[in-house]
Parts: structure tokens; sequence; C-alpha cells
């Protein structure tokens, strides 16, 4: 019986994850946007989901996990996700995101775009996963976003994440979509309604409507590439805007900005240099990479 409430424990468990240091933040707010921003894919089961990378150790995507938000509120915290498996989303302790439990991403797996078809290739997968907005009551979004952490860094080019975007109705932008060959395109939007919460575009000519579901809007700014949507609807065309993320980015993957202003766009170029895997090294508690090992360790010695 012990070994049986062990092993419910572990799978439950949420491992104590690093975020990055104040210094490895630095780095990235000195490097993000001087190069095209990486596309990378995710495969959850069957189905194919568009990743942007936005620090070494972590994406956001439009998420393959968590129902609807028409199951809100929830009167005793819990929730069945799609694997019938009931847990605590903590929901009743007025969080407002979730922290997924593994059994729900373990399985998930990350590839850069241009090697998705190749066999040969092992993908990444995830650590942590941190279900935005999930728990918002008033949240009227069909879908929600999707943070994933990984051990292991990926050698990316990644977009700049301001927390003043600069964007005003009448912009025009361009989402990074997958055509029906595979290939990246550029789909030319012109922003008609915005507030703080969501981007909704108006369609300047382009791609079939469903090329757009789950694709990133970039915008050029200061010379620099920042990532200011990601689409999760397509009666209308919404985009989740990326500034109200900001403060969460910061506090749970140390992925903190200063405000941006002056604003101005062209189109996004498509290419991005090949990227390659480096292990990522440990890093002690002043460098924000916290171990969970010794935790769980201890947890587990408590059992036997």
């Amino acid at each position: 019986m012990k070994f049986e409430l062990l092993f419910l424990f572990l799978l439950f468990t949420p491992i104590a994850h690093g975020k990055l240091s104040k210094e490895e933040n630095q780095k990235r707010v000195d490097t993000c946007g001087k190069n095209t921003p990486s596309i990378w894919a995710l495969l959850y089961s069957q189905y194919k989901y568009l990743a942007i990378p936005i620090s070494p150790r972590h994406v956001f995507l439009l998420s393959p996990i968590g129902g609807e938000p028409t199951l809100h509120p929830w009167s005793d915290g819990n929730h069945i996700w799609e694997e019938n498996v009931k847990v605590d989303t903590g929901c009743k302790n007025g969080s407002l995101h979730v922290e997924v439990p593994s059994i729900f991403y373990s399985h998930l797996k990350l590839f850069p775009l241009k090697r998705f078809n190749d066999t040969g290739y092992t993908p990444f997968q995830p650590t942590m996963a941190l279900l935005l907005h999930f728990c918002d009551t008033e949240n009227t979004f069909k879908n929600h976003a999707l943070v994933l952490e990984f051990e292991k860094e990926f050698d990316v080019d990644f977009p700049c994440l301001p927390k003043e975007d600069g964007v005003k109705i009448g912009d025009a932008l361009n989402a990074t979509v997958v055509t029906d060959e595979g290939t990246l395109a550029n789909w030319p939007l012109e922003v008609s309604e915005l507030d703080e919460k969501e981007l909704v575009m108006k369609e300047r000519g382009g791609y079939p409507r469903a090329n757009l579901f789950g694709v990133p809007l970039f915008h050029e700014m200061n010379k620099k590439w920042t990532f200011v949507g990601l689409s999760y609807e397509l009666s209308k065309i919404r985009f989740f805007r990326m500034s109200q993320y900001q403060d969460i980015f910061c506090e749970w993957a140390g992925i903190c900005d200063t405000p941006v202003s002056t604003t101005t766009t062209t189109p996004i170029p498509i290419e991005s240099k090949p990227t390659t895997a480096v292990a990522n090294t440990e890093k002690n508690e002043n460098g924000k990479k916290r171990n969970g090992i010794e935790f769980i360790l201890l947890l587990v010695s408590l059992f036997l």
C-alpha cells in the first residue's frame, strides 16, 4: 500500500523547476529579436501545434491540453481532463494559472519545424508546463495558452516580449503560417479591434483561414522582432495579446522585460538558422535553477 501511495504521489507532484537567472534573462534581452524568430512544432497524439521559443528553455503555444472554459467554475476545485483522471487544479485557491501534472504533458514531443519528419531526430520532452488563465472564471476564451519548460537548452533565435507592444488599430502585422505544403509563409493582417487581452484582426488576403489557427503574430519594434500575439479563434480572427502574460512569464519562468513604445512594421522573413541542441548545465540556487531531486528523495523516505 505504501508503494502504491508513493507512486501516485510522485505521479501528480510537480517537480521543482528552474526559471532563468537574472544573468540568463539579461542575455535573452540583449539578443532577442535580432534574427528571425525560430518556429518549432509540437506533436500531441496525431496533432501538430506550432510552438514558439521564448527563451533557451521555454516555448509558448496554443494548449493541446486542459479543456473548455465553459466547465468553470469548479465547485470542488477539480476537473476531469481528457485522460479521465481527476486532479486538483488549485483553482479553488484563487489561482489564475495551473501548473500541470506531468501525466498530461510527458508524452508531448518538440521538434524544430525543419526536422519534424526526420525519423533520426530525438525530440525534446518538457519537464514543466503552465496552463495560463485556466482558472479565470471571467475568461470567455475557447482555448488556453501553454508555456512549456525543458531541461535541455535549444540553440534558437527567439523574439522579444515587451510589456508594452505599441500595437494600435489599423496597424498592418504579419502572422507566420504553415502552408499546405509544410513551408512557412507570411499572412498580412490588419488590427481591427483590441483590448488588453486580445487583438482582433482583419484579413488582407492570403491563405485558407484554417492555416491561421495557433500561429504567432510578429511585429518589428526598435529594429527587433517582437512576439505580440498567438491566434486562438478563427470565427473572428482573434489573437491572445502577449503583453498580458508578462507578469507570469517573469514570476514563473524568469522571462522579464522592459516596456517598449515605438513601433515600425515590415514583413518578417521566413528563413531561420538551423537549430541544434546543447546540454543545459545545472544552476545553483543563486542562479534560480532549483533541483527538486533532494526534496523528492526526502518525501520518498517518508513512505519507506
